[in-house]
């Protein structure tokens, strides 16, 4: 799946792996789909640095892995 990621205004297009966890009809709603995925950013091309508290250091690794369950409608 492409699409674009913004994180502290920043956006980048990226690409990330989506397995489809299921689909089914929802009466008066339409089809719902959800999906998963897991993927990896370096949080420092968003411009995501330290905290305040920590002077803006390094204090966790600049690589962070993102775990996502979606679920979207098609009407």
């Amino acid at each position: 799946m492409e699409s674009d990621l913004t994180i502290h205004g920043v956006s980048k297009r990226i690409t990330v792996p989506a397995r489809v966890i299921g689909v089914r009809v929802m009466p008066g709603m339409g089809d719902f789909a959800g999906f998963e995925t897991t993927f990896n950013i370096d949080r420092l091309e968003f411009g995501v640095l330290g905290s305040r508290w920590s002077g803006n250091t390094l204090a966790v690794d600049p690589m962070v892995v993102l775990h996502l369950i979606i679920g979207g409608v098609h009407e």
